[in-house]
C-alpha cells in the first residue's frame, strides 16, 4: 500500500513522500515548468483516491485535518471542503474536546507521544450520528529535529465484521443460554461419539464432571456394544436436520443404569456437522409405567375373582330359581288338579259366586304356570354350552312368525318379512326372540286398523340392524327402559294379557349374542324394535 504527500522548499525543490507499511522513501525533484508540478499533483490525487482505505493527514499539533480521500469521505458521508480545516475529534467523535494525552487508545495521539506506528480498533460517527467500526493505523511524519509534526491515519470500514461478530455473539449467547438452562441432559459429539460440549444437567445427570464428560465418547454412557455400529451407520445417514427418539440405558460414574430417552439428530455448527442429542432422565416415568402396570395386574386378578364369584353365584342362583320353580310347580298342578275337579264335580252344588271364585283359582294357578315357565326360560338364558353358528335369520323369522299364526290369524294380522342377513347364534334363541317381537306386536294392535307387521333388516360394518315395525298403540319412550324389565307392563292385565317378562327375555338373547336391542315409539302409531346382531363372515 502507498500513500504519497507532498512538502514544498522555497528552493523549487519538490519532495515526494511515499509511505510504505515497512517505512517512508524520499524522491527529490527539481521541475522545469509549472505543468510538471501540476501533473505531480493530479498523480498525488490518484494515488491518494485509488486507496481503498480511509485517509487523512492530521497536524500533529493542532489535530486539524489536512489531506483526505475519497473513502474516508464515503465513510463519513461528508463532502471534503466539510473536512479539511476541522479536527479529527470534531469529524471522526463529534466532538469539540480532543483526546487526552492520557488516552492512549486513541491511535493518532499514541504516535504522536511516541513517534512509533500505532493499530487499534475504534468507533468513528458518520454524519448522522451513526457508529462505523474502523481498524486504525497511524504513522509519523517527523520534522528536522524528529518531531512528530503530522500523522498519516489510515483506516479500514469494518462494520460489517463487527455487526457479523455481534450477531454470532448474540446468537453462541442465545445457544448458551438455551443450553445452559434446558431441564434435559444436552450433549454434542462428532459422528464417532467424541464428546464436544455438554451443559449443566448432563454433567448432574451422570456424575462427572465437565472435564471428565469431554474425555469420554458416547459409548461411555450407552454401554450396549451390540448397537454401536448401528449407531455409528445411523449417525452418518442420518438427513441434516431430522429428528429421532429411542430410549436406552445409560451409565453414571458409579456405575449405576437409569432409563433414558433420547432425542437426537444431525445440526450444523458453523462448517462442522455434529450431533445434538437431547437426554431425558424417565426414571420417574418407568416407575409410573411399572406401578401403572402391576395395579392393571392387580384389577385384572381382582376382575377375575369377581367374574368367577359373579358366575358362581348365578349359577346357584339359577339352580335355586330351578329348583324353586319346580318345588312350586308341583303344588300348583295339585291346585289345579283340585279346581279342575271343584268344577267339574260339584258345579251344579255350588251357587254362582262359588263357581267364580272356583273359575278365577283356575285362571290364577294357570298365570302362575306361566310364569314359573317364563322365570324358567329366562334364569337360563346364556351361551354356555352352546357352540354359535352361522346360519340365515330367514328361516328363524319365518319358524316364529308359524308358531304365533294362531293369534295373527285371530288379529287379522298381516306379517311381511323382507331379505334378512346371515347372523352368527343359536337358531333356538333367535326363533325364541322374534317370536316374543312378533307376539308382542300382535298383542298390542289398535282396533281401528288392520294391524301390520313388517320384519326387514340393513348392514351396518360387521352388524346388521332388524326392524320389527308394528302400527299398534305405541308407547311413551319415556319408558323405554322400564319395558325391558322383568315383570314391567306398562297396560293393565285387564287392557292386554299378559306376563311382563318377554321382552326381558328378548334383551337377555340378544346380549348372550353380543348385540343390542331398543325400540322408537308414538302412541297411537306404533312401534318399531330394532336388534343389532354380529353378522355371519360368510352371510348365507
Amino acid at each position: 500500500m502507498i500513500i504519497i504527500s507532498t512538502v514544498e522548499f522555497p528552493t523549487k525543490i519538490v519532495v515526494f513522500l511515499l509511505i510504505r507499511s515497512t517505512g517512508g522513501i524520499f524522491f527529490v525533484s527539481n521541475p522545469d515548468t509549472e505543468k510538471y508540478l501540476l501533473d505531480k499533483i493530479k498523480e498525488k490525487d490518484a494515488i491518494l483516491n485509488g486507496i481503498s482505505e480511509s485517509l487523512m493527514l492530521v497536524d500533529a499539533r493542532t489535530m486539524e485535518i489536512l489531506e483526505v480521500n475519497n473513502s474516508l469521505l464515503e465513510d463519513f458521508k461528508m463532502a471534503k471542503e466539510e473536512v479539511l480545516g476541522k479536527t479529527c475529534h470534531q469529524i471522526a467523535h463529534h466532538s469539540e474536546t480532543p483526546c487526552s494525552e492520557k488516552d492512549i487508545h486513541c491511535p493518532v495521539v499514541a504516535t504522536c507521544l511516541t513517534g512509533e506506528v500505532s493499530t487499534a480498533e475504534h468507533v468513528h460517527l458518520d454524519r448522522d450520528c451513526r457508529p462505523v467500526y474502523v481498524e486504525v493505523t497511524t504513522y509519523p511524519l517527523k520534522d528536522d529535529s524528529g518531531a512528530v509534526n503530522r500523522v498519516i491515519h489510515l483506516s479500514r470500514n469494518i462494520t460489517d465484521r463487527k455487526q457479523a461478530e455481534e450477531s454470532l455473539r448474540e446468537s453462541e449467547e442465545k445457544y448458551r443460554t438455551l443450553f445452559e438452562q434446558s431441564v434435559d441432559a444436552i450433549h454434542l459429539h462428532d459422528e464417532k461419539g467424541n464428546m464436544i460440549d455438554v451443559n449443566r444437567v448432563a454433567i448432574l445427570q451422570s456424575g462427572y464432571t465437565r472435564e471428565e464428560m469431554l474425555s469420554l465418547t458416547v459409548f461411555d454412557l450407552h454401554r450396549d456394544y451390540s448397537t454401536r455400529d448401528e449407531i455409528l451407520r445411523m449417525w452418518t445417514e442420518w438427513p441434516l436436520g431430522q429428528r429421532f427418539t429411542i430410549e436406552a440405558k445409560h451409565r453414571k460414574k458409579d456405575g449405576s443404569l437409569f432409563p433414558v430417552e433420547i432425542t437426537t439428530g444431525r445440526v450444523r455448527f458453523g462448517n462442522r456437522e455434529l450431533i445434538l442429542a437431547s437426554v431425558r432422565d424417565i426414571t420417574d416415568r418407568k416407575e409410573a409405567e411399572e406401578a401403572l402396570r402391576r395395579s392393571h395386574e392387580e384389577l385384572e386378578l381382582r376382575v377375575q375373582e369377581r367374574t368367577a364369584e359373579l358366575e358362581r353365584k348365578n349359577k346357584e342362583l339359577r339352580e335355586f330359581t330351578f329348583v324353586a320353580a319346580h318345588d312350586l310347580s308341583e303344588p300348583l298342578r295339585k291346585i289345579q288338579i283340585l279346581g279342575s275337579y271343584i268344577e267339574e264335580k260339584i258345579k251344579d252344588c255350588i251357587d254362582d259366586k262359588a263357581r267364580h271364585y272356583v273359575s278365577r283359582m283356575a285362571r290364577t294357578a294357570e298365570r302362575m304356570q306361566k310364569l314359573l315357565h317364563a322365570i324358567l326360560t329366562y334364569s337360563h338364558l346364556d351361551m354356555a354350552g352352546r357352540q354359535p353358528e352361522p346360519f340365515n335369520l330367514t328361516d328363524s323369522v319365518r319358524k316364529a312368525v308359524a308358531d304365533t299364526e294362531p293369534f295373527i290369524q285371530k288379529t287379522g294380522t298381516q306379517v311381511e318379512i323382507g331379505p334378512l342377513p346371515g347372523v352368527i347364534g343359536d337358531k333356538e334363541q333367535l326363533r325364541q326372540l322374534f317370536q316374543n317381537l312378533v307376539s308382542n306386536a300382535v298383542k298390542y294392535h289398535r282396533s281401528d286398523v288392520r294391524p301390520l307387521v313388517r320384519i326387514h333388516s340393513a348392514k351396518s360394518d360387521e352388524n346388521c340392524r332388524i326392524f320389527v315395525e308394528d302400527n299398534g298403540i305405541g308407547f311413551d319412550e319415556k319408558y323405554l327402559d322400564k319395558i325391558f324389565r322383568p315383570f314391567q307392563c306398562l297396560h293393565a292385565k285387564t287392557e292386554h294379557e299378559g306376563l311382563g317378562i318377554g321382552l326381558a327375555i328378548c334383551q337377555k338373547i340378544v346380549e348372550c349374542h353380543g348385540g343390542t336391542i331398543t325400540a322408537k315409539s308414538t302412541p297411537g302409531e306404533g312401534s318399531t324394535f330394532i336388534v343389532t346382531l354380529p353378522v355371519s363372515p360368510a352371510n348365507p
